[in-house]
């Protein structure tokens, strides 16, 4: 599957992003992140066990952890929460450590659609709204993350 994403801190991408996807902002977004030192503008701070939990995630896992107030809604949605993964995607991970920053992350598809799986859907997609893309396998999952509740441990996604 691919996904669409942009700097996390670029909330006018973030809106050209929305309005492409035909996504509601009141979903929220995840954050990409090489490690977490890159998610400490965007998260309250997590105790060592936390931080120690989502480090050694050994699949694909998207947490839900207290955001800081002032993080745009853009991001959060309607959510007091923030998701944030950090990321075992090598491509990915190279990207957002050359940035140093998070990026948002979204399956690329319009709202309610199937994801594009293979390039050339997300070109019939998007046509010429994407600015670059970046043609790497993401393994062989068939689903998406599992998406687990970092304060509860409720898994809300498996």
């Amino acid at each position: 599957m691919f996904g669409l994403g942009c700097r996390a801190d670029k909330l006018d991408s973030i809106q050209k992003l929305l309005t492409l996807k035909q996504r509601p902002a009141s979903k929220g977004l995840i954050l990409l992140a090489s490690n977490l030192t890159q998610l400490a503008h965007y998260i309250l701070p997590l105790s060592t066990t936390q931080q120690t939990q989502i480090q050694q995630s050994h699949r694909a896992t998207t947490w839900l952890v207290p955001a800081q107030p002032n993080i745009s809604t853009l991001l959060t949605g309607q959510h007091k929460n923030i998701a944030i993964r950090i990321t075992q995607h090598p491509p990915t991970r190279a990207l957002c450590q050359l940035i140093n920053h998070p990026i948002t992350s979204t399956s690329a598809n319009l709202n309610g659609q199937k994801p594009a799986i293979i390039q050339q859907e997300i070109i019939d997609f998007f046509k010429h709204d994407i600015n670059g893309l970046l043609n790497h396998p993401t393994g062989h999952a068939k689903q998406p993350s599992q998406i687990i509740d970092l304060m509860t441990g409720r898994i809300l996604r498996s």
